[in-house]
């Protein structure tokens, strides 16, 4: 389903941003940082909404995309999506052809600090922290959770449909 917004971009320290013009909760059925793709006249690009609380959600603008969006047409519109794809766009895995059968795991133990995530899923596909580090254009402690499912799905690996906390319990 497509939303509705008024193009009217605001700053907010140094970070540019659309507020969208309603209840996100109510009307979206959804909380968190949702994706979406969001049109603009001819900008076309997907990110994270931002949530304020309340059901109150923004819309991030990148400041190389201000002035083009500026220009654009008075209203935009934005869908949800299952994930950004920023990070497999492109990927010739599937969750039906992944990039390989886990049946062990070696350990891998990288170098240099800041890289565990991107270890992870070295360790995972088989393939070396470097490539890993190039796919997900993460350097050092850049590997968010939202980076990680997103190069599961490039891999094509099954994993569960949302991270779960566990505050140091053990997970079961």
């Amino acid at each position: 389903m497509q939303y509705t917004f008024k193009n009217e971009i605001f700053k907010e320290g140094n970070r540019y941003f659309i507020k969208v013009p309603f209840n996100v909760w109510e009307e979206c059925g959804q909380k968190g940082l949702i994706p979406v793709e969001v049109s603009i006249g001819s900008t076309h690009f997907e990110c994270r909404l931002v949530p304020k609380g309340n059901g109150v959600y923004y819309i991030p603008i990148l400041k190389k995309l201000v002035s083009q969006i500026m220009d654009e047409a008075a209203e935009g519109t934005f869908q949800i999506i299952d994930g950004l794809t920023r990070i497999n766009h492109d990927s010739p895995y599937s969750k039906q052809h992944p990039i390989r059968k886990i049946d062990n795991i070696q350990k891998l133990v990288y170098p240099k600090e800041g890289y565990c995530g991107q270890t992870c899923i070295a360790m995972l596909t088989g393939q070396s922290v470097e490539a890993i580090i190039d796919i997900m254009n993460a350097k050092a402690w850049q590997c968010s959770f939202a980076k990680l499912i997103e190069t599961l799905d490039y891999f094509g690996i099954q994993h569960g449909d949302r991270v779960t906390y566990t505050h140091g319990e053990e997970f079961i």
